[in-house]
């Protein structure tokens, strides 16, 4: 295994092969197909609350038992944005995992006919920026090179998602193998750590609760305050249901002004009953680099 991921944390430039110098041991990784008599079956059938299919990819036993990592450890944030560009796993899969047509078709909650997301997308005329440019290359296209003469330079995202183990296998595992590896860097703050997803558990103050969740929120600011507020320009904060369309919102970024200025964007809501507002949670708000900078340690 330590063999096959280190083959797929190569890079080819000019015909000569090199290890990425940020490789780990679990660069690469990806959960097994699932093993067992247990029938496939269509996307449909894999919506729904309660089924008895293989290939829904929800099992927590694909995942197996996380590995534990150092103490210390300090998340590899960029791992999944180098299996992005490089574009297949550690066994030489193509990667992300390619998703069937029948992913486009009206599939309501739980694999009801009614789509109101899909509608929603139709309707709003979203189109998604790819994940990856294909023209220059990643480092380029951040620089704002080889694109065409005046390309604005397109910004750095650090994508955070608060979640608990219970959802490792499926709410995580989604936006791993889908949007995760557009953003720039990617973790989730859990329950448990995983450094293969990445994710990591913090202590923070208080119980693992709904109405607590602003203290987890605080740790989770507080440690990326501390190990990559350098490395990226906006940090966008959201649930576990989050999905992000990463060049999207790299495109919005840019017309912004500076990450060196205060930024905090998002969906504003009124407090209840007072005249306060905020930038909802669940939806995902954002950070540039200087609004992060003068939140107050705790």
């Amino acid at each position: 295994a330590a063999a096959a991921a280190a083959a797929a944390a190569t890079t080819t430039n000019g015909g000569n092969t090199s290890r990425s110098a940020s490789a780990g041991p679990w660069e690469g990784w990806q959960p097994g197909a699932p093993v067992g008599t247990i029938p496939a079956c269509g996307w449909r059938e894999c919506f729904k609350k309660e089924h008895k299919c293989a290939n829904c990819r929800d099992d927590a036993n694909a995942l197996g038992q996380p590995p534990r990592p150092l103490s210390g450890w300090i998340p590899d944030v960029r791992l999944l944005r180098r299996m992005m560009v490089l574009g297949r796993d550690a066994a030489g899969n193509p990667w992300p995992p390619p998703l069937p047509r029948e992913l486009c078709e009206p599939i309501g909650f739980f694999g009801g006919p009614n789509d109101d997301n899909l509608r929603l997308l139709r309707e709003a005329n979203v189109t998604a920026a790819p994940m990856v440019e294909p023209a220059a290359g990643d480092a380029a296209a951040r620089r704002g090179e080889g694109g065409g003469h005046g390309q604005q330079r397109q910004p750095t995202v650090l994508c955070l998602m608060y979640t608990m183990e219970t959802q490792h296998a499926t709410s995580v595992r989604a936006a791993r193998e889908t949007w995760a590896g557009g953003c720039d860097g990617f973790l989730a703050f859990s329950t448990r750590s995983d450094p293969r997803l990445p994710a990591i558990a913090l202590p923070h103050v208080g119980p693992e609760a709904y109405d607590n969740m602003w203290q987890k929120i605080r740790s989770m600011w507080t440690f990326v305050s501390k190990h990559y507020v350098r490395d990226f320009d906006y940090f966008i904060i959201g649930g576990e249901d989050l999905y992000i369309l990463p060049g999207n919102l790299r495109a919005y970024l840019a017309t912004v002004g500076s990450p060196d200025q205060v930024h905090f964007l998002g969906r504003r809501f009124k407090g209840r009953g007072r005249s306060n507002y905020f930038n909802s949670g669940g939806a995902g708000y954002v950070l540039s680099r200087a609004a992060l900078e003068r939140l107050p340690p705790p």
